[in-house]
Parts: C-alpha cells; sequence; structure tokens
C-alpha cells in the first residue's frame, strides 16, 4: 500500500467528500478543548495543524470559500492566542 493515510480517509471522503478534512479537524480540536480547558494550547495546536495541512500537501484542491472559512478560522486562533499571552502576562500566577 502506497499511501496508508488516502487509504483511510477514503471511506469518509465517499460520504462527507470535501468536508473530511474539515470534521477530523474539529473532532481533534474539539477533543483537545474538552481535555485541558486551555484557550492557549487549543489555539496553538489548531493553528500548527492547518500550518502541517497546507504545507504538506494533504489539502491541495482549495476553492475560495474554504480560504475563506480558514483564513477567519485562523484569525480567530491567532487572536484567541494572543488574547491569552498578553493576559498571562498582565495577571501572573493565579
Amino acid at each position: 500500500m502506497d499511501a496508508p493515510f488516502d487509504a483511510m480517509v477514503q471511506p469518509f471522503s465517499a460520504i462527507f467528500g470535501a468536508m473530511t478534512y474539515v470534521i477530523f479537524y474539529g473532532l481533534i480540536i474539539g477533543i483537545i478543548w474538552l481535555r485541558t480547558k486551555d484557550l492557549m494550547m487549543t489555539g496553538a495546536v489548531g493553528i500548527m495543524m492547518a500550518s502541517l495541512a497546507v504545507a504538506g500537501g494533504v489539502v491541495d484542491n482549495f476553492n475560495a470559500e474554504f480560504i475563506t472559512i480558514g483564513a477567519g478560522l485562523l484569525a480567530v486562533a491567532v487572536g484567541v492566542v494572543l488574547y491569552q499571552i498578553f493576559h498571562k502576562l498582565q495577571v501572573p500566577n493565579q
């Protein structure tokens, strides 16, 4: 088997189509949020996952709608991470 990841995703792609990766992303981020309750870690992991997916070529067939939604989600995640960083700098050790 040349591409085991593609073989694993194939049944989900048949059902969910292009939204398969978005559903996986949402599940992983949701589990991290429910387990840790830490916005900064959840945002950082989300940014890392999105960057690796784009840079690694996992997602290569973008259309304008996906780019718009992705840019919005990235902006929200970066905003949450920056808020957490500045909040922790202002109120240390609570």
